[in-house]
């Protein structure tokens, strides 16, 4: 089964978090969140990378801030062809405006990658997980 989603531009422009809000809304609902940005300080573009881990460490919501949206759009667009090398039963994607997001559903593994302005969130779980991050991206607006 598939099914693709794809939006128009003329819809309003989200609001993109900053790497703070997204550390503190994740803290809040009662994550385990670190800051990891030096981990990846071979990319000039990454400002800032938080990874926030449900209580059972059994997946993760990584964030990233980048020094410019078309820097955000290139790591969308190498995550999304990460994912889509890989054997799903369905997806979905959107695009418009400063706002993209691509999901997959597998037998094993529910990812997405969503950006918004300058920062994108990535996600690569076990598909049991779906629900629970669904609802965290959809609180977020990712």
């Amino acid at each position: 089964m598939l099914f693709v989603i794809v939006l128009s531009t003329g819809c309003t422009k989200k609001t993109e978090l900053s790497a703070e809000k997204f550390r503190n809304k994740m803290e809040e609902d009662g994550y385990i969140v670190q800051e990891v940005t030096s981990q990846f300080s071979q990319y000039s573009y990454i400002n800032k990378v938080y990874i926030a881990q449900n209580k059972d460490k059994t997946y993760q919501i990584e964030f990233y801030a980048m020094s410019s949206e078309s820097n955000a759009k290139s790591f969308y667009e190498n995550n999304k062809a990460i994912f889509e090398k890989v054997s799903i039963s369905s997806h979905t994607m959107v695009d418009l405006g400063n706002y993209s997001k691509y999901s997959q559903t597998g037998e094993e593994k529910y990812s997405v990658i969503s950006r918004v302005g300058k920062t994108a969130i990535y996600v690569n779980a076990d598909v049991a997980h779906k629900d629970e991050i669904k609802a965290v991206l959809k609180k977020l607006d990712y």
